[in-house]
């Protein structure tokens, strides 16, 4: 639990967001993953090539 000021709902530490994000991703997508780690080419392929920058594929901006 986290603490929270004299003012009552303002969080005293900011949230993980790297964390929240991950976590937001393996409920989303959780064909991309394998044993926990992400498998970069299964994203890039659920996104497909139109949704990435750089024309590289994804793997170029890993």
């Amino acid at each position: 639990m986290s603490e929270v000021s004299e003012f009552g709902s303002v969080p005293l530490s900011s949230p993980d967001m790297r964390a929240n994000l991950w976590e937001q991703l393996q409920v989303s997508a959780p064909e991309v993953f394998a044993d926990g780690k992400l498998n970069v080419e299964a994203l890039q392929n659920l996104l497909g090539d139109e949704n990435l920058a750089g024309g590289g594929g994804l793997r170029s901006l890993v």
